[in-house]
């Protein structure tokens, strides 16, 4: 210990303020991180099933999520198609909103389920 900072002056380079191991907690920095969204839960209780060889219900019940949650499949038809060319016709034609936007796709043959606010 420097004869400085043992008598109160300023302490050394080895003794900057701070706490020990401040940041990330492993090599990726994603051991810290909270699991918000379904997906991630999903992920992590797929992680716990193959690799550490878990029960579905115990590793639902790690990451917090329902089993009914994890085995839920969508039924929602895939439209990566009308999305990508919404976002193209968004980006030409910045002053139209999603109603002009959704009339200019249906034109373009593009077809919407009645949920997803066709009129």
């Amino acid at each position: 210990m420097p004869v400085a900072s043992a008598l109160g002056g300023e302490p050394g380079t080895e003794e900057a303020a701070g706490r020990i191991g401040v940041g990330r907690s492993d090599a990726e920095g994603d051991a810290g991180k909270k699991l918000l969204t379904p997906r991630s839960r999903r992920v992590a209780v797929g992680w716990a099933i193959a690799e550490r060889r878990y029960t579905q219900r115990r590793a639902c019940r790690l990451a917090g999520l329902y089993p009914k949650t994890y085995r839920y499949v969508s039924r929602r038809p895939d439209d990566g198609a009308s999305r990508a060319r919404l976002r193209e016709l968004a980006a030409v034609r910045q002053r139209c909103g999603y109603r002009r936007l959704h009339i200019l796709l249906r034109r373009e043959g593009h077809s919407f389920p009645r949920e997803c606010g066709s009129s």
